[in-house]
């Protein structure tokens, strides 16, 4: 596609946006003279518009709330060395911090353990 053709389709998006929904192939036709690549053109960037419109609206803890509904961690409870874990402090992309306690009575201890993704199955 040319320059030239790309800004004409630039500009019927804008001008078939400014009408209402059901008047907008119906303004394509006309405006397009016969050309129907140009009016497959357009209709598809309207099509994508009204899509990203409704994508844009919808919270994402609606669209994927697994991803927003804390998990219980997988580490609480086990034993690393003479540490437990006790919980989960957060999460990222090398692996997982947590809270422990020294648990083999030596002495009292807490720290925070870095839990790599090799080490998390």
């Amino acid at each position: 596609m040319t320059a030239e053709q790309w800004q004409k389709v630039k500009d019927l998006f804008q001008s078939a946006l400014e009408r209402a929904p059901e008047e907008r192939h119906a303004f394509l036709v006309e405006a397009c003279k016969g050309d129907e690549r140009l009016v497959r053109e357009v209709a598809s960037l309207l099509k994508f518009d009204a899509r990203a419109d409704a994508f844009i609206e919808t919270p994402a803890t609606l669209v994927v709330p697994e991803l927003f509904t804390p998990q219980p961690s997988k580490f609480v409870g086990r034993r690393i060395g003479p540490y437990r874990i006790i919980t989960e402090i957060g999460q990222g992309g090398m692996g997982a911090v947590c809270l422990a306690e020294r648990a083999d009575q030596q002495y009292e201890q807490r720290v925070a353990a870095e839990l790599e993704k090799t080490i998390q199955r």
